[in-house]
């Protein structure tokens, strides 16, 4: 049974994220997701605002062109021009730029783990087992973690924001269904279940 300390399952935007920074701060991540590649049925708009962009380390070439002007439309046909001076909009190239954050993962020490899909998990003492289902076999993996706390998000809003502090890095993020735990004393751990 191997061990870490943490996995985040779902390799979106926010689980590359989470994975990449945690990976950098020296803990042992697990990252798995059901497709075998992150390039294929990606369903997310890839529509980034001005405040994503200047927040995230987003390369350029995985961005395309800035939008400035648009035009809405009312369902009478009325419209609305809304005009800026600063690049609103920009819409990502999210097959690339969901391969290159996986490299920053791998650069980081980041286990990847493709075909597989969360099956569950049981809290045994003060480890949490966690169960992993992959399309070629089937495996156990042995997470350990001091407690958990689950954030439901049925009645809430589609997505959860939520923010934390990783070695004294402030990480914000979005993420469907999270679980938080303490796994060391000075960083914060993060399960990204979708």
């Amino acid at each position: 049974m191997r061990t870490s300390d943490v996995v985040i399952v779902g390799a979106g935007l926010a689980g590359l994220q989470c994975a990449r920074l945690l990976g950098r701060q020296g803990l042992r991540v697990l990252l798995v997701d059901r497709k075998t590649s992150l390039e294929q049925s990606i369903h997310t708009t890839g529509i980034f605002v001005r405040r994503t962009i200047e927040d995230f380390d987003i390369p350029a070439d995985c961005l395309g062109p800035p939008l400035q002007h648009v035009t809405l439309y009312s369902p009478s046909r009325r419209s609305l021009e809304l005009r800026s001076p600063h690049d609103e909009f920009r819409i990502g190239r999210i097959g690339r730029l969901y391969t290159r954050y996986l490299d920053h993962c791998l650069r980081a020490d980041v286990d990847w783990q493709p075909k597989t899909s969360y099956a569950g998990h049981t809290a045994v003492k003060d480890h949490l087992v966690v169960r992993l289902d992959s399309r070629t076999r089937s495996s156990w993996v042995k997470r350990v973690i001091s407690s958990v706390l689950t954030v439901p998000t049925r009645g809430w809003p589609d997505t959860l924001s939520w923010k934390a502090i990783v070695n004294g890095s402030l990480v914000w993020k979005t993420c469907l269904l999270m679980f938080l735990c303490k796994a060391r004393r000075d960083s914060i751990v993060f399960w990204i279940l979708h």
